[in-house]
Order: C-alpha cells, then sequence, then structure tokens
C-alpha cells in the first residue's frame, strides 16, 4: 500500500507500508561513496568490438545513451563481443561486472545524458566488461537491493547532483571522485524492495507499449508497401474490380497556395491565445499534436491572412531537416497559418482524397519521388514548382478513399498506442518525483 507523508528535507512524499500497514523508517540520505566503491573500466573502441562471436561482452558508453534500458538484462539487450583477437589475461576477475553493479556513462554532448547508467539485474552468467568512457560501481555492501540503484540513481535529486559535478564546454565528464561526493536516498531494505518491484511494473508495461506499437508500425509499413506497389488491391461494392492506376503529376489533383506567408517568428512574439502558426517541425508521421503548436496575436497575423489554412488541405515541409514530411490539417487547425518552412497544399476533392495524398507521399515509393527534387546538404528545400512536379500512382477516387480510410484507421491503432505510451512514461516520471524529492 503507498501513503503520501511529508518529512523534514529531505522530503519523500509517496512511501509504501509494511504488510501490517505501518510505517517504515525515515529514509537515511548517504554519499555515493559510503554504498559503492569504483572498479577499473577498460577504453576499448568500436573497432575493437562485434556483433557475431566472442566470450566477452562490452557495455559502450555510446549504447548506455541510446538502447541499454537502466534495468539491464542480458538476455533482452544486443550487446557486442569484444574481438576475439584482443588479449584479456591480465583484467582481474573483479572487474568482470557483477549483478547489482552501475555501470555509469561519463561523457556526454549534453546535461541530459551525461551520467545516465544502468544497473546490472541479470548477466546471464556470462563475462561482462564495462568499457570506453564508463565508471563501474559496486555495491560496497548489502544495504541496497539489487533492482533498487536503477531507480535511485535517475531520480531527479541524484541526476541534479550529477549535473553540477560535471565538468566540460564541448563535451561533459564526470570523474569517480566526485560521484563518490553525491547524496542518495536510502529507504530501509523492505522498502526498496517495494519500490523497485512496482517501478519494475511500471516499466514493463511501457515495454509492452513500445512493443506493440512497434509491430504495429511495422505491419503497416509492410501493408502500405502491397498497396502502393498494387500488390494488394481492393475491390468496390460489388466485388469487382477498380480501374486501373495511373501515373499523374501532383499538380493535376492539387493547388499549391503561392500567397505570401510568414518568415521565421522569434519566440517572444508568440502568445498563449491566437492565430495557430505551423512551422515545418510541428507535425510529422502525417498528423499535427495540439502540443507542439504556437499562436501569434491577430495584429501579427493580419497580413497573412490570405494563405489560412483550411481542414483537409495538406501540409509538406519544403525547408530544413524535416523536408519532405506531411501531414493532413485537421479541423481544430481550420483558420490557422504557416511559416515558408511548409507549403500548403489544396486537394482537388474530385480528384483526389487528401489522406489518400498524403499517404501516397509518405509511403517508401513517395519518399523516394521527393528526394529526386531536394536540393541543398546543409539546408534541404524543395521548390514548389518541383513539388507540382512530384509523380503520383493514382487510383480512381472511390479506391482512393478505401487505402485512405483502411491506413487512417490503422495510424488511429498507432497514435491510440503511442498516447498510452506516453502516459504510461509520464506516470512513472511522477512517481519517480514523488517518492524522491
Amino acid at each position: 500500500m503507498i501513503t503520501t507523508q511529508k518529512h523534514n528535507l529531505p522530503v519523500f512524499r509517496l512511501r509504501f507500508k509494511d504488510v501490517h500497514g505501518n510505517d517504515y523508517p525515515d529514509w537515511e540520505m548517504k554519499s555515493f561513496g559510503d554504498c559503492y566503491e569504483f572498479k577499473p573500466t577498460n577504453s576499448f573502441s568500436r573497432n575493437k568490438l562485434n556483433y557475431e562471436a566472442g566470450q566477452v561482452y562490452n557495455i559502450h558508453y555510446g549504447d548506455i545513451h541510446t538502447k541499454f534500458k537502466h534495468r539491464f538484462e542480458l538476455s533482452h539487450e544486443d550487446v557486442p563481443f569484444i574481438n576475439m583477437d584482443i588479449d584479456l589475461k591480465n583484467i582481474s576477475e573483479e572487474n568482470f561486472c557483477k549483478e547489482g553493479d552501475l555501470i555509469i556513462a561519463d561523457a556526454s554532448e549534453d546535461y541530459a545524458d551525461i551520467g545516465k547508467t544502468i544497473e546490472i539485474i541479470s548477466s546471464n552468467g556470462e563475462k561482462i566488461l564495462a568499457g570506453l568512457h564508463t565508471l563501474l560501481a559496486r555495491l560496497s555492501n548489502k544495504e541496497l537491493y539489487i533492482g533498487y540503484g536503477a531507480y535511485m540513481i535517475s531520480c531527479e535529486s541524484v541526476r541534479k547532483q550529477i549535473k553540477i559535478i560535471a565538468q566540460g564546454i564541448k563535451v561533459l565528464s564526470i570523474s569517480a571522485g566526485r560521484m563518490k561526493k553525491i547524496r542518495i536516498p536510502i529507504p530501509s531494505f523492505e522498502e526498496q524492495q517495494k519500490i523497485a518491484s512496482f517501478l519494475a511494473s511500471v516499466d514493463n508495461k511501457i515495454e509492452q507499449f513500445g512493443k506493440k506499437k512497434a509491430l504495429l508500425e511495422q505491419y503497416k509499413k509492410g501493408i502500405v508497401q502491397k498497396l502502393f506497389s498494387q500488390e494488394l488491391r481492393f475491390k468496390d461494392v460489388h466485388g469487382n474490380n477498380f480501374p486501373e492506376w495511373e501515373k499523374k503529376p501532383l499538380r493535376e489533383f492539387v493547388q499549391l497556395n503561392r500567397k505570401i506567408t510568414y518568415g521565421i517568428v522569434q519566440p517572444g512574439k508568440f502568445v498563449e491565445k491566437g492565430i495557430p502558426l505551423v512551422r515545418g517541425g510541428d507535425y510529422s508521421f502525417g498528423w499535427v499534436p495540439l502540443s507542439q503548436i504556437k499562436c501569434v496575436t491577430k495584429e501579427i497575423d493580419q497580413p497573412y491572412k490570405r494563405s489560412k489554412l483550411q481542414s483537409g488541405d495538406l501540409l509538406l515541409t519544403i525547408v530544413g531537416a524535416n523536408t519532405g514530411t506531411v501531414a493532413v490539417v485537421p479541423d481544430w487547425l481550420s483558420g490557422a497559418n504557416i511559416t515558408q518552412t511548409t507549403a500548403r497544399i489544396a486537394i482537388n476533392n474530385i480528384q483526389a482524397d487528401s489522406s489518400f495524398v498524403k499517404q501516397c507521399l509518405l509511403s517508401s515509393i513517395g519518399q523516394k519521388e521527393v528526394r529526386k527534387y531536394v536540393k541543398g546538404a546543409a539546408q534541404p528545400g524543395l521548390n514548389l514548382s518541383d513539388v507540382e512536379k512530384f509523380m503520383i500512382n493514382a487510383p480512381s477516387l472511390p479506391e482512393q478513399k478505401k487505402i485512405a480510410d483502411f491506413l487512417s484507421a490503422l495510424d488511429k491503432r498507432i497514435d491510440l498506442i503511442a498516447t498510452a505510451l506516453k502516459h504510461a512514461q509520464i506516470f512513472k516520471k511522477g512517481l519517480l518525483q514523488k517518492m524522491f524529492i
């Protein structure tokens, strides 16, 4: 059972109770060096590692930053081997990772990742070494429960301390000596177990959502390939084949807005309520998230009123790293405006379905067509005259609608799972904030 409770600083608001409903003892604050001791690590670069064969696994700091879960189980991770021709005879048994060890990335280019840590929960009986730009911290006593450390070191109060001790300008780094001095929260052993078990169950739910989303996205990718290669075709209400597809330039289906639009709007010009303004980086994967949209005043918007969006219009990013990204304007964005990084494409509804055109341009075939016309490397972009040249292999309007409806239904399922995943991540973040303050 969880209760809320207040103490003198530090405060631990979210607390468990024991099996009799009694409070556990107050938490203690100890230095990291009181609970962990540091062991040597190696400095093998990527060219000393491989994913095919070996006898010893290696934890590279880059993998801690990008792919390993903070609760590390070897059987669930893709970990490289140290090349067989590397002599490891001089490495002491004490230097191989043990369950309960923390492996800390001691270098990063930004504060968000500096000191990012994994805890070895299960090594599967294999030999693992901590590698380049890592610190290997080992429990020096049995005061901490294996599984608790992963959450303890990722809580905000500890993360803030790690950011404070980080040094460097272009590349940040932390040292074992400085890590020893940070303060960490220590509940009773039993409460640690409950915290670790509870948060692990939340992590499992997050992982399930992530896997389900990935599977649906992979399924959609395969279906899209079959639909736009015409390997898979729909039939009409009478069970008959639709007419053959025709390849036409995009200009036969749409009209591009050539009215003057916003240039770069400085952050200080945005207001909480006003006219929504869509920028090239505000949408991805075919939809426009509300959280991304900024607003400007009616006065600022007045000179650009002729470029207003309408529901069903297509948005196409034409400048920047997101060039080629496409989305359909939802009803709630009708009346919004765009910057020069985005093209507004009005669809001729007699010949084309906006959702179909979106799906077509987002497909691998469509993106290949887009890339043909992208110019520039440092700042890629598209000319509106070139956008009109995009070749679209289009079926009849009724078949377009069937394809669009089918893929949109898949998108909604993916979006629902993505939303559930995001909420679970926010829930976990809130739990960490309430447990460790």
